[in-house]
């Protein structure tokens, strides 16, 4: 039975691709400019070009690896203040508001501010950690929320922070609440990374590669390059999708 959904839900998959592809075709041929929507096989070549690129892939790392750092600094931040907020309800109600901000802040504005204040190398790294942190926290809180109300009432008696117990219940008890953080935090990470690269301008990234790629009017691979990021993201997932199983 489960093979059969697992199949059926592959065809849909394909389906929904082909749709895609329909539509886009559909799209190209009712404007007929390549330089606002590109046909398939210009974005198509333009892709095979990017893969026998080496500089291609030096530019991929250098963007993954910033945002895995964010990543990294946002999961070890919110896991202590979500531990924190289950541990005291007026921590939880006095970060309430930052959080808040960091929800409804427009990105582009946090942009604009974090240029001025930490430059165009930096600014990425931070304005990326502002929108991912809540999200984070929400995820990592609800799995500590989760555990038993009689594991809850023995660790509600303990006054101080223990590295032990963290460890060793926790992270185990909250970690499905953490994969799920972590996946919808990295693409949502992904694209605003890349926006902040796009406008901060930081050299050899893929907001950079896709700024140049904009002045010069070069559409199909800007296409390209979005095709790559979205496999990219489709291959973390199913990677990090495939360890949960096995946890």
């Amino acid at each position: 039975m489960k093979k059969a959904k697992k199949h059926y839900s592959f065809i849909y998959i394909i389906l929904g691709i082909m749709f895609l592809l329909a539509l886009w075709t559909v799209l190209q041929k009712i404007i007929n400019n390549n330089l606002v929507v590109p046909d398939i096989p210009s974005v198509f070549r333009a892709f095979l070009a990017l893969l026998k690129q080496s500089k291609t892939y030096f530019i991929i790392l250098k963007t993954i690896g910033r945002l895995i750092i964010t990543l990294i600094f946002c999961a070890a931040l919110t896991l202590i203040l979500s531990y924190f907020s289950y541990k005291f309800e007026w921590f939880e109600n006095f970060i309430k508001p930052f959080f808040s901000i960091m929800r409804t802040v427009p990105v582009v504005s946090l942009i604009i501010i974090l240029l001025f204040l930490a430059g165009n190398d930096i600014s990425p790294y931070f304005i990326t950690a502002l929108v991912i942190l809540p999200v984070m926290y929400e995820g990592i809180l609800s799995g500590f929320l989760a555990i038993d109300d009689t594991l809850k009432d023995e660790l509600r008696l303990l006054s101080s922070v223990n590295f032990k117990i963290i460890m060793s219940v926790f992270i185990p008890m909250t970690l499905p609440y953490l994969i799920a953080s972590f996946l919808q935090s990295f693409g949502l990470g992904l694209k605003v990374m890349v926006m902040s690269e796009f406008i901060a301008q930081p050299k050899d990234t893929i907001g950079y590669v896709m700024l140049q790629e904009r002045i010069y009017l070069d559409t199909a691979d800007i296409f390209a390059w979005t095709i790559i990021m979205a496999l990219f993201v489709f291959l973390v997932e199913l990677v990090v999708k495939t360890i949960r199983k096995r946890i």
